[in-house]
């Protein structure tokens, strides 16, 4: 009775030990496959920048910064993201501009605290009534009546943006983006026109792990949707149709 009391008490603590090790924290770089890009990454995010001052201060130099920056616009969200950009001190950004709808930009920083990039990664009108349902199986940081998301879809352990946008001449889009160790630039790893049902709305992208199940428009004339897997391709560090 003893031994078998000895063994259920050896096992609680496996499962406890277990539990707690495969945990996952979404803003920091996570134990991953160190494959070269990985291992470069590290090391040039070593000594990125800390944020030293309150979070109104990056803000008040996000607006300086904005050539066209108006009374019609406001921030309604700035978030520092970890582990996106090495060696930089990164914010996600959402504006709300009661013409041009949602704005979704990266900003990075550098050790002087200046400005130094800004990245595109997301706008369209408002349709916050929609959001809920099409960030429904999608993971990661999902900002609050916003379309957009931020985390390591990939597992690579480096953060990548997700979104919804509507580009000019295509239509809806869903869209990543994330760091190319390849080109060192911020840049689109996926571009997929993505049918939104404003009628009977509905998920039209899953999260399925180093992927999505998009429902695509293959065909924009005639209307023509098909639900295709894009996968995450470590070669040429893009997404693609399977």
């Amino acid at each position: 009775m003893q031994l078998l009391i000895h063994k259920i008490f050896l096992l609680l603590i496996i499962l406890i030990v277990s539990s707690c090790t495969n945990g996952k924290n979404e803003q920091d770089i996570m134990t991953a496959p160190q494959n070269d890009n990985i291992k470069s990454f590290i090391e040039k995010n070593n000594n990125h920048p800390e944020m030293i001052y309150p979070i109104e201060y990056y803000k008040n130099k996000i607006i300086e910064y904005r050539d066209f920056f108006d009374e019609r616009q406001i921030i309604s969200v700035i978030i520092q993201i970890k582990d996106i950009f090495p060696g930089l001190l990164c914010f996600l950004v959402c504006w709300d501009d009661n013409l041009r709808g949602n704005i979704h930009e990266l900003y990075a920083f550098d050790k002087n605290h200046d400005i130094v990039c800004k990245y595109l990664v997301g706008y369209g009108p408002f349709i916050k009534s929609y959001v809920e349902k099409l960030m429904e199986k999608i993971p990661g940081n999902i900002i609050n009546k916003e379309l957009v998301s931020f985390g390591d879809f990939n597992n690579d352990g480096i953060n990548e943006i997700l979104s919804y946008s509507l580009y000019p001449n295509i239509g809806y889009v869903f869209t990543v983006f994330g760091y190319s160790e390849i080109e060192e630039d911020f840049v689109q790893t996926c571009l997929v026109p993505v049918f939104i049902n404003f009628e009977k709305p509905f998920p039209p992208v899953e999260y399925i792990g180093n992927g999505f199940r998009i429902l695509e428009i293959v065909d924009d004339d005639n209307l023509d949707l098909a639900w295709n897997i894009y996968m995450w391709n470590e070669k040429s560090k893009k997404y693609e149709k399977k």
